[in-house]
């Protein structure tokens, strides 16, 4: 009876192979596209049991060890929202968690008494959350200022066969953590310790080797010495990535102010970097005049000048789940 049950299965298992067989032999266009390796076919969809799979360039996944680099080393526009301090127009997946540790030594004219900047240090910790395909939310918390911020961030129009570029929107909400120590500034209300940036993000990817992104931002701080400062600031930060080879990129950013009498008060931000992408992490190491990591602050403070040493180097380390 027993050898019986296993005849009849067999026969039973070979003709749902066969007719399954029969039917993936008429679905040419994913045989053609996908890479060799054993396969099961069921209703015509293709189960890859290939761990050299690579995974495709518009598909940007949580680390999966099965796969290798490809999932932070497979396109110009990179996995990781930001690209040295501002952002670009990359949104995370659904369900991804971006964990991003942003660190900056002090100025490198500080001389051998802080060498050299070691000695001084500001770290933000940032945690950014795909809601949906679209739309990404973040926190963070930095040292400088002992500043919290959220933001939302949803992505627009993607480049492909309709458009030449990608657009995002970011709407940014900076709190400062500081102690009140103006005696004139009394009452001293919690909105005073807000800041707000606004910004649509642009970008282009010429191929796979060059990406170029510009911000018209718009920077506002409720609280502002009116005599010399104004509340909003009209910016357009620039940034761009240069890949060398297969997980090494070079980056660069600048910002600049439209307000020609602010200019005069503020140094913009120039900032350039090296991204080194892993099977598990993302690296950018940085050079940069700004003073903060937060854009309410790097592109609406006094940033110190490259002519004069005042550079500080750091990094930022990226993990996704």
């Amino acid at each position: 009876m027993q050898k019986c049950r296993i005849i009849k299965g067999s026969i039973l298992l070979s003709i749902f192979c066969c007719v399954n067989w029969i039917s993936a032999q008429s679905d040419t266009t994913v045989n053609d596209t996908m890479q060799p390796g054993p396969r099961i076919f069921i209703d015509t969809a293709l189960v890859i049991m290939d761990s050299s799979l690579a995974v495709p360039q518009e598909t940007y996944a949580p680390y999966d060890p099965t796969v290798g680099v490809q999932p932070y080393g497979n396109a110009i526009e990179g996995i990781s929202l930001r690209m040295i301090t501002g952002q670009t127009t990359r949104v995370l997946n659904k369900g991804v968690l971006e964990f991003c540790v942003q660190h900056r030594f002090g100025f490198i004219s500080g001389g051998k008494d802080q060498f050299y900047g070691f000695d001084v240090s500001d770290v933000r910790l940032g945690f950014d959350y795909g809601l949906t395909r679209k739309i990404t939310l973040g926190v963070g918390r930095s040292s400088m200022g002992k500043a919290f911020n959220g933001f939302v961030k949803a992505a627009i129009v993607k480049q492909g066969e309709h458009s030449m570029f990608n657009f995002s929107w970011l709407s940014d909400m900076y709190i400062s953590g500081l102690k009140n120590n103006d005696a004139s500034l009394d009452p001293y209300y919690f909105t005073h310790r807000l800041k707000f940036t606004n910004q649509l993000l642009i970008s282009h990817s010429f191929g796979q080797r060059f990406m170029l992104s510009v911000a018209p931002t718009v920077v506002h701080r409720n609280l502002v010495d009116s005599a010399k400062y104004a509340n909003d600031l009209s910016l357009l930060i620039v940034n761009g990535r240069l890949k060398i080879r297969e997980g090494l990129n070079l980056t660069g950013e600048y910002s600049y102010l439209f307000n020609h009498n602010m200019r005069k008060l503020y140094t913009p931000c120039i900032s350039a970097g090296v991204e080194l992408y892993t099977s598990g992490h993302i690296f950018q190491i940085v050079f940069t005049n700004s003073n903060s990591m937060n854009e309410a602050d790097a592109y609406a403070m006094q940033n110190g000048k490259w002519s004069k040493g005042n550079i500080r180097m750091g990094f930022n380390i990226v993990r996704q789940f």
